[in-house]
């Protein structure tokens, strides 16, 4: 995946949060940055995780980030729902390696997430 297209999808999801979440402004101009450093922050570990060729690296910070999310208050739901849009923007891409493998570790996140949920 080129900068190019990942940067179209960091701008893509941070805009659909808020049309989507509107109550997101309350948190202003650092929240605005905040919501696309994480959006960034899922691609930086996505990345690793590929050229490591070690899906553990992201699953662990889904498990730390769910963690802190829940101790400030904002939960997870958050993190699945920015999770599913990448996976979305990602499957109209050209399917290559790469491409798979962010694909099934976002998979296995959301699993990871919705898991936590239940065992709540």
């Amino acid at each position: 995946m080129n900068l190019l297209e990942k940067e179209k999808i960091v701008e893509k999801l941070f805009a659909r949060f808020y049309e989507q979440y509107p109550d997101l402004e309350r948190f202003g101009e650092n929240g605005k940055k905040r919501t696309k450093e994480d959006i960034n922050y899922h691609f930086q570990y996505m990345e690793t995780a590929y050229s490591l060729l070690n899906k553990k690296v992201f699953r662990d910070y889904i498990i730390w980030l769910s963690d802190v999310l829940e101790s400030r208050g904002v939960g997870k739901q958050l993190l699945y729902i920015n999770l599913e849009w990448i996976a979305e923007e990602l499957r109209v891409l050209d399917e290559t390696e790469e491409i798979r493998f962010f694909l099934e570790i976002l998979s296995e996140g959301m699993e990871l997430i919705k898991s936590s949920k239940q065992e709540e």
